[in-house]
């Protein structure tokens, strides 16, 4: 007679199973109590890693959620072909907000001298600012992009609220800190005052050099890539000028706007070249 299947744990007790297994694995990092076959059986069981990450994330009791947090921890450390499933699973969102939230908590009640230590590591530098903020690889970057992500809400808001707060709260600080491009919906969506002077706001970056800076990209001016284009002829510009006059004159028929062609044409601003013109080459 065949023996019955063993039975299939759930809920707590597979969490409870779970556990021993990852403080086995520990222990045997430590005196190697564990055979290689037991070992990489032990490993190969923990890639069931979606009790842990539903425990952790989705349990309605925090001591559970502490419980299951820790295990998923060190499974991930023990078995890295785990982390893949973990990011499968998509709960990356969900940690990275528990994490920013205990940063937001840790900045809050710190000493000046640990609120500077945490901006200067997440606030974007003058590094980031030789591209458009966002754009780059750095944590800084990574929290900006984050910021506009339409599938993570909640982290999009905690990082929103992690930045602004190490702005020390001020939308002029905090548009010059991010760029109006990311600050001005966060500031908005709060009924937040958005800076009247944004287009002269300027970067001492860290104590560093003042250097302007694009209000929008949050980019040193200097560093942005200018258009590569060949500069026009005089008969290109006449021809451009043509074309806009035709197309203010279009639009009188629709609304009520002055012809600026024809305005330099009234001041003397405006020359006709002859058809024999020929441009002045260097």
């Amino acid at each position: 007679m065949q023996q019955s299947a063993a039975r299939v744990l759930s809920g707590p007790e597979k969490l409870a199973a779970v556990t021993k297994l990852v403080n086995t694995l520990r222990q045997d990092l430590s005196d190697g109590s564990l055979s290689p076959q037991q070992r990489d059986a032990a490993l190969e069981d923990l890639k069931g890693i979606e009790t842990l990450t539903r425990h952790s994330f989705d349990s309605d009791s925090s001591t559970t959620s502490r419980n299951a947090l820790r295990c998923l921890c060190n499974a991930l450390l023990l078995a890295p072909e785990a982390r893949q499933k973990y990011v499968d699973l998509g709960y990356e969102a969900k940690a990275c907000s528990k994490l920013i939230g205990v940063i937001r908590a840790v900045h809050e009640y710190a000493s000046e001298e640990v609120k500077t230590s945490i901006r200067q590591k997440l606030l974007p530098t003058e590094t980031d600012r030789n591209e458009v903020l966002g754009m780059g690889t750095s944590v800084p970057s990574w929290l900006l992009k984050n910021t506009t992500n339409p599938l993570t809400p909640h982290l999009r808001e905690t990082i929103s609220d992690l930045l602004f707060e190490m702005s020390d709260k001020d939308p002029t600080t905090f548009v010059s800190n991010v760029g109006y491009g990311f600050a001005s919906g966060y500031l908005f969506s709060r009924n937040l005052p958005v800076p009247d002077a944004a287009a002269e706001i300027s970067g001492g970056i860290g104590g560093g050099e003042n250097r302007p800076i694009n209000p929008v990209t949050g980019q040193f001016l200097d560093r942005e890539r200018q258009p590569d284009l060949p500069e026009m002829t005089d008969e290109e510009r006449e021809r451009e000028a043509e074309r806009l006059f035709i197309l203010f004159e279009r639009a009188n028929g629709v609304i009520s706007v002055e012809n600026p062609v024809r305005t330099a044409v009234e001041q003397g601003r405006f020359e006709e070249l002859p058809d024999d013109y020929q441009e002045d080459v260097d």
